[in-house]
């Protein structure tokens, strides 16, 4: 598989999970094993959807991951949120704004999705010393 990703996406993907407060490659304990055997995804992340698609001017940072973490509670997807968490404190959400997102996630998504949703919150909130 060949990617195309221009230079300059990636150092702007680079740039903007900085400004998350995230490293500046998205290479953890989990994603390391996907890249080691796709190293063009890595690329992938950082440039297309990093450089680009979160690099559009149309909506701030602070709201693209409350839409994230919507997305990720709808899915179920508790691993995401909670690397999510850290995101949406740094860009200035309050405890109580995450949990309002997730609650008002509920009549959307049903409630055992947001309850979940907001369980992996409430845990990772306080791991921090935030909740």
């Amino acid at each position: 598989m060949t990617m195309h990703i221009s230079e300059a996406a990636k150092e702007h993907g680079r740039e903007l999970r900085t400004a998350l407060g995230a490293s500046p490659t998205p290479r953890s304990s989990v994603t390391a094993p996907l890249y080691d055997l796709l190293p063009e995804l890595e690329d992938f992340f950082t440039g297309a959807i990093f450089g680009d698609i979160w690099s559009r001017p149309q909506l701030d940072l602070k709201l693209r991951v409350a839409i994230i973490l919507v997305t990720f509670a709808a899915l179920g997807r508790d691993d995401e949120i909670r690397r999510y968490i850290p995101y949406a404190v740094h860009l200035g959400w309050t405890p109580q704004e995450i949990g309002e997102i997730f609650l008002h996630t509920l009549p959307y998504i049903g409630a055992p999705a947001a309850i979940g949703a907001l369980r992996v919150a409430v845990k990772e909130l306080t791991e921090r010393g935030l909740a």
